[in-house]
C-alpha cells in the first residue's frame, strides 16, 4: 500500500484574492486570512451519513484555532480591525447577522478542512 501525505501541512497559508480566485468571497474584497487546517485528531466529532454535525461550541474552538491573522480588515473608523481572541469570537458571533462578518467565519472553516478537500481533489484528477 501505498500512502501520500507528504503534500498536507499544519502550518498557517495566507488567502487573498490572488491566492485563491476561484473559492474567495466577494465579501471579502481586498482582505488576508492567515488560516491553518484543523486536524481531525483534535476534534470531538459526530458522523452522519450526510458528513459532520458540529455544535456551535465545537465550530467556535475550529475557528479559533485556524484563524491565524488578518490583514486588509478595518474597524467603522477606517483603522485596522484588532485581532485577538475577543475580536474573533465576536466576529464567530456576528456571522449570521452581517455578510461582510460573515464571510470571515465562512471562509475559514470551509479552509479548515483543506485536508479532506484537498486529498477529495487529488483523488479525481
Amino acid at each position: 500500500m501505498q500512502v501520500d501525505i507528504g503534500s498536507l501541512s499544519y502550518d498557517y497559508q495566507w488567502y487573498d484574492k490572488k491566492t485563491d480566485p476561484d473559492n474567495w468571497l466577494p465579501e471579502l474584497e481586498d482582505a488576508r486570512l492567515y488560516i491553518r487546517p484543523y486536524p481531525t485528531s483534535k476534534g470531538n466529532w459526530t458522523f452522519r451519513e450526510a458528513g459532520v454535525v458540529l455544535s456551535g461550541e465545537e465550530q467556535l474552538k475550529v475557528f479559533m484555532y485556524c484563524l491565524g491573522r488578518w490583514e486588509q480588515i478595518d474597524d467603522a473608523d477606517g483603522k485596522p480591525l484588532v485581532f485577538n481572541d475577543k475580536v474573533k469570537k465576536m466576529i464567530f458571533d456576528l456571522a449570521k447577522a452581517d455578510s461582510k462578518i460573515g464571510a470571515i467565519s465562512t471562509y475559514t472553516m470551509k479552509k479548515s478542512r483543506q485536508f479532506e478537500k484537498q486529498k477529495d481533489d487529488e483523488l479525481k484528477n
